[in-house]
């Protein structure tokens, strides 16, 4: 099949949306699809991919109004332009890509990716969408993208749930399909390794974060609960990896507990070398806070791929963890629960180790992007 596949990521992040967006189409390939890829983005990207087609949006149009304008009209032409050479339109949803998968759905088939519910993502920042005029147009765009849309991809079933609720979507037309991971890219290596290329003591036991620092992550929970555990264990470290609206409030964070020379904040790393930064971690970490979407963390996956044991959340998307041996989980906000489950990973260093053989077996066998392609074509 012949597959135009349409987004709006900022490509000068390795934020999950670019993993997203460049990994599912590759898997799309492998399976024996035909896929162009053109992404509408705001910087420039970190990462050469030179299959990949790049619009450059003006910096200047910032304001959401303006911005939502602009990138319509963009993908709008761009589809009007092309859409007689393709079978398919996937679409990653975004408010700003409304109108061209819409005027796509009179000719081909759409299918829209959904990876998130907007409203419940706000109101758990706190950053409410205050505005009349913002709100009313977000639930439109929605309402145009899901209504008219011949798929709806949910990468949840929470997701699911409020597609069929809210917007009336048969059941018929959603397919849940959950994130995955590049098990050919993220691969056990060698810790010795790839701790001594990125400059970490190897006699210390890590605990390791991927992903934007925003509020739901966790990452301020981590951060308190380790106090505890390192004064117990004083090679205990932490490498919270990436960047965000968070980034300095957690490095002061660290400070304030008197840990700063305990954590390592490398910035955003290039996709190439994460699997360097995982390897190295002797467990990967993925408090995030419940949402009413339920999670599918392309970090949780990624730590699992590199043969790297889980600590996470109790809530809906993580539960697995536990249930099938691959890590621990804990309470959303229960500090004490959090440096105990800390404790177990460095104290029983079996335990550990299983469980990270572990992790690895499972993602091959359920969350490879191929997988993941193969389930929405289902």
């Amino acid at each position: 099949m012949k597959i135009l596949s349409l987004a709006q990521v900022d490509m000068s992040t390795t934020e999950a949306g670019v993993v997203h967006v460049t990994d599912l189409a590759k898997a799309m390939i492998n399976i024996g699809h035909e896929v162009d890829v053109t992404v509408l983005s705001e910087g420039v990207p970190v990462v050469d991919r030179p299959w990949l087609k790049i619009l450059k949006m003006p910096s200047w149009a910032s304001f959401w109004l303006l911005k939502g304008i602009i990138y319509n009209l963009y993908s709008l032409f761009l589809v009007l332009s092309s859409y007689k050479k393709y079978e398919l339109l996937y679409v990653r949803y975004s408010p700003n890509l409304a109108f061209a998968s819409w005027f796509a759905s009179f000719f081909i088939p759409v299918w829209v990716e959904i990876n998130g519910i907007s409203e419940a993502e706000e109101e758990h920042i706190g950053r409410r969408l205050h505005h009349a005029g913002r709100i009313y147009a977000g639930r439109f765009m929605e309402k145009l993208s899901y209504t008219t849309a011949s798929r709806c991809i949910a990468v949840t079933p929470g997701i699911s749930d409020h597609l069929i609720k809210y917007f009336k979507i048969p059941l018929e037309r959603i397919r849940v399909v959950p994130n995955g991971v590049d098990i050919e890219s993220y691969r056990p290596l060698d810790k010795v390794e790839c701790r001594k290329e990125l400059n970490l003591e190897n006699d210390c036991f890590y605990f390791g974060f991927i992903g934007n620092f925003i509020a739901w992550q966790g990452i301020d929970l981590l951060l308190k609960a380790l106090p505890k555990v390192i004064s117990k264990h004083p090679n205990v470290r932490a490498v919270l990896i990436g960047d965000g609206e968070r980034f300095k409030e957690y490095v002061e964070l660290s400070k304030e507990l008197g840990i700063e020379d305990k954590v390592v904040f490398p910035g955003y790393i290039h996709t190439e070398i994460a699997p360097k930064w995982i390897s190295s971690f002797d467990v990967g970490v993925a408090l995030k806070r419940p949402v009413q979407s339920g999670w599918s963390p392309l970090k949780l996956y990624s730590y699992m791929a590199c043969g790297v044991p889980v600590l996470a959340t109790d809530t809906t998307g993580f539960t697995f963890v536990e249930e099938q041996g691959l890590g621990l989980i804990t309470p959303d906000g229960d500090i004490d629960a959090i440096s105990n489950a800390l404790e177990r990973f460095v104290v029983e260093k079996e335990m550990t180790i299983q469980f990270g053989k572990k992790a690895r077996k499972i993602v091959e066998e359920n969350y490879s992007w191929e997988e993941s392609a193969r389930k929405t074509f289902s």
